[in-house]
């Protein structure tokens, strides 16, 4: 018997392979990064969070490209505050919240999607001294392994 639909059944976008995988939204994975939770987070959560960022218009080097961007700020940051007072870190956060407005750019461009742009928002809005960008950035590492592995 032949399908009414063609033989791609009902899907009419099923040239687009990012139709169907749009759907999971990655907001109730995202938690608090703490201390005392952090291991856990890495260990259940990032692959899941991987898998959802793969999803759709997000490709490794768009995703690695934010990290990098983080990484560096991260090092400038603890290399300010071997060297100088506490305070110098508050000076630091505005080029590490501008990452936020760079995600939100790409995401205007279509370079990633929304997935990725929330993970990026909620994680770095949250980051207000040097240890919580350290957990971000020990998950956010944890996350891009998986992310390689679910690349190929």
């Amino acid at each position: 018997m032949n399908n009414p639909y063609g033989k791609h059944g009902g899907d009419i976008n099923h040239n687009n392979k990012n139709s169907n995988n749009e759907t999971q939204s990655i907001k109730p994975y995202l938690k608090e990064l703490t201390k005392d939770n952090l291991a856990d987070m890495i260990n259940k959560n990032a692959d899941v969070i991987a898998k959802i960022i793969k999803q759709g218009s997000n490709s490794y080097t768009q995703v690695r490209k934010f990290y990098d961007e983080l990484l560096s700020l991260q090092k400038q940051a603890q290399g300010n505050q071997n060297n100088v007072d506490s305070g110098e870190f508050e000076k630091m956060l505005p080029m590490i919240y501008l990452v936020k407005s760079k995600a939100a750019y790409a995401r205007g461009k279509k370079n990633i999607n929304d997935n990725l742009l929330s993970f990026l928002v909620f994680y770095i809005e949250k980051i207000k001294n040097i240890e919580q960008l350290k957990y971000f950035m020990l998950y956010f590492e944890a996350i891009l392994g998986y992310l390689r592995l679910h690349s190929k």
